[in-house]
């Protein structure tokens, strides 16, 4: 799960970078918009499910509860954070990539002080070490 979901944010900023740069040049043709939005969407999808079943996995006795209090405080957090993006509307397209990238960049922070600094890494031991494989 981290593997797929820390990959995933790396690809986000990737993505947004380049979507910023080619909004800032003031180049974009409209196939080039539809295919890096579809990717920044697609990446986002990856990592906000993954993210969030980790997230849930200490509470599982509660789970129910836990979600809700998780879909909350996103949505709320969202709807601020699309706000303050939507404000910044010049008529172009690089307030929503350059948001995006802040966005993806302030979600780097947030794993990396979460992972204690490194990425990729696992939390639980093998199963086949404390065997359970078969």
């Amino acid at each position: 799960m981290r593997l797929i979901s820390h990959t995933a944010l790396l690809v986000y900023i990737g993505v947004t970078v380049l979507h910023s740069v080619i909004a800032v040049i003031g180049r974009e043709p409209m196939w080039a918009f539809v295919v890096l939005q579809s990717l920044t969407m697609a990446t986002i999808s990856l990592s906000v499910s993954n993210f969030g079943a980790m997230a849930l996995e200490p509470v599982g006795s509660v789970a129910g509860i836990g979600a809700s209090l998780q879909g909350f405080v996103s949505t709320g957090a969202a709807a601020v954070v699309g706000a303050i993006i939507g404000r910044e509307f010049n008529g172009t397209v690089v307030p929503l990539a350059a948001g995006a990238l802040c966005c993806g960049l302030i979600a780097l922070v947030f794993v990396l002080c979460a992972e204690k600094g490194r990425l990729f890494r696992r939390h639980h031991a093998d199963a086949a070490a404390l065997g359970f494989a078969h």
